[in-house]
């Protein structure tokens, strides 16, 4: 007969009561221990098993596993917010300290304890979730069903409790005309003391109505919730029960109703500069109505690419989405319809040296917002801009500004317009890109700022934003002979070549490269060089 010491005993979950051993119910963290332990056991297992049926009945199981352990992990962090260990371990809150003992961000921490606080109140949806009969993404698609029609009764509570501040202060600014034209004080003081018994009995109706409508709500939140809590132990999908929550939201017109209020208060717009990526993002949040007039606008400024465009330069959906977002802020800018800002009308605002500008130097400029921009980016918006020299002392202190200086005139512009028609840049031989004029700058194909070039037609080349930043940051070289209206772009190949296309104008559009625009043929071009 074996016998074990009592360390082994208790190592073992046993204890020696009366000389003999008794098992031990074991506490919280022992079961825990012991699941992750049989949990790494199966991960060995199923490395050197690959039996179809074996593994789905593992998988399923495997679910309902993480289902209990979610239910386990809500009721401890539900646990230990009531005991407030977040106070006692000098954390600022409840999240902080869900964020630390699970090595989580504080926005995936704060969800964690949203969802316990639900859940808590809900001990049935706790056994269900425990016995596996629904999954995390089941319950979190009915949290979620439920979180959004709160919001929206909630939005609707607040515009009712805003349509009746507005009719009381009409029925106050009434009551005052009222008072004023009374006769004497005597009358003065009834329609008053009227007015104000009024407003007692109105403010007691409407709370009265408030707190029945509330209750209602509720009832309305749980029978929802109830019905698709029983959905989802039937075993529809998550994607199911969203589906059949928007369902049952747009066959009910109060839910429309309250819907579209909390669309209108949830509006939002924000932008950032993403520090991993460097570039500038925006999120912008709109209720349908405004939904549907910002992708009419997208659609209208929305291009494709012309035919011809190689591979290459061809642009993804998302590409051309922001190139078309970006073509409706210069219209809005360009426009001249935007109200002023500090007496001057919108517009993007950089400091740059001079060095900088003429390409003597790269060191970058900067705008008004202290956003850094390249100095390729900066000597692009140059070719089309207003100029103001300001000259500055060793010090920083600016000593004299100069006025400022429009590069290219109105007159200019129609008469580039009428010449070109559009974006002027090759995109294959005898294709221009066609780009609106309304979405173009006037590129002077000597730089102004590097090479002193005129600000003159015979040096001007309009570019849609895309093909001016490939002029300005890729390599590519442009060149415009006014005399045959041909636009010419080159730039050097991998293999040590070089890609030349050329576009022609006639003034009525392009013309096919190798033929004449009066019907005969053209001479070959002898500098061009070969394809």
């Amino acid at each position: 007969m074996k016998h074990f010491r009592s360390d082994d005993l208790v190592a073992a979950g046993w204890e020696v009561r009366a000389g003999l051993p008794c098992p031990v119910e074991p506490g919280p963290t022992r079961i825990a221990h012991r699941a992750l332990d049989a949990l790494r056991r199966l991960d060995g297992l199923l490395a050197e098993d690959g039996d179809p049926e074996l593994l789905a009945e593992v998988l399923a199981l495997l679910a309902e596993i993480d289902s209990a352990a979610l239910a386990a992990r809500v009721r401890t962090i539900a646990a230990a917010s009531a005991a407030e260990v977040a106070v006692a371990d000098g954390q600022v809150s409840h999240a902080a300290w869900v964020a630390k003992v699970l090595g989580m961000t504080g926005t995936a921490a704060r969800q964690e304890c949203r969802m316990a606080t639900e859940l808590a109140e809900s001990p049935e949806v706790l056994a269900d979730l425990a016995a596996g009969r629904i999954s995390r993404d089941q319950i979190a698609a009915v949290l979620a069903a439920a979180r959004r029609q709160a919001d929206d009764q909630e939005a609707a509570a607040r515009a009712r409790q805003e349509a009746r501040e507005q009719e009381r202060r009409r029925r106050e600014a009434q009551d005052a005309a009222d008072q004023a034209a009374a006769a004497d004080a005597a009358e003065r003081l009834r329609r008053a003391r009227e007015a104000a018994e009024r407003e007692q009995r109105l403010r007691e109706e409407e709370e009265r109505e408030e707190r029945d409508r509330r209750e209602q709500d509720r009832q309305d939140r749980e029978a929802r919730q109830e019905d698709l809590l029983e959905r989802a132990r039937e075993g529809v999908a998550p994607d199911g029960l969203r589906q059949e929550e928007r369902r049952q939201r747009h066959e009910d017109p109060a839910a429309q109703a309250r819907s579209a209020a909390a669309q209108h208060r949830r509006r939002s717009a924000h932008d950032w500069i993403d520090e991993d990526t460097r570039m500038g993002r925006v999120e912008v949040h709109l209720p349908l109505d405004a939904m549907a007039a910002y992708q009419a606008a997208m659609q209208a400024a929305m291009t494709a690419d012309p035919k011809g465009t190689p591979p290459e330069e061809r642009r993804t959906y998302q590409q051309k989405r922001a190139d078309a977002f970006m073509d409706l802020v210069d219209a809005a800018l360009g426009g001249g319809r935007l109200p002023r800002h500090r007496g001057v009308r919108p517009h993007i605002s950089l400091t740059m040296t001079v060095a900088t500008l003429t390409g003597a130097d790269e060191d970058p400029c900067t705008t008004t917002l202290g956003v850094a921009l390249p100095s390729e980016t900066a000597r692009r918006l140059a070719c089309d801009a207003w100029f103001t020299r300001v000259v500055m002392a060793p010090d920083g202190q600016a000593l004299d500004v100069g006025r400022e200086t429009k590069d290219w005139t109105i007159a200019q512009y129609r008469a580039v317009a009428a010449m070109f028609g559009g974006c002027a840049f090759p995109v294959a031989d005898g294709v221009p890109c066609g780009r609106p004029m309304e979405w173009t700058d006037i590129h002077h194909v000597e730089w102004w700022d590097r090479d002193e070039g005129p600000t003159d037609l015979v040096n001007g080349c309009p570019l849609c934003r895309r093909h001016h930043t490939y002029v300005h940051q890729k390599g590519w070289l442009l060149s415009y002979d006014m005399a045959t209206m041909t636009v010419t772009v080159t730039r050097p190949t991998d293999d040590g070549g070089t890609l030349t296309r050329t576009v022609r104008f006639t003034g009525d559009g392009p013309v096919p490269v190798g033929e004449d625009p009066s019907g005969g043929a053209a001479a070959p071009d002898p500098e061009r060089p070969p394809d």
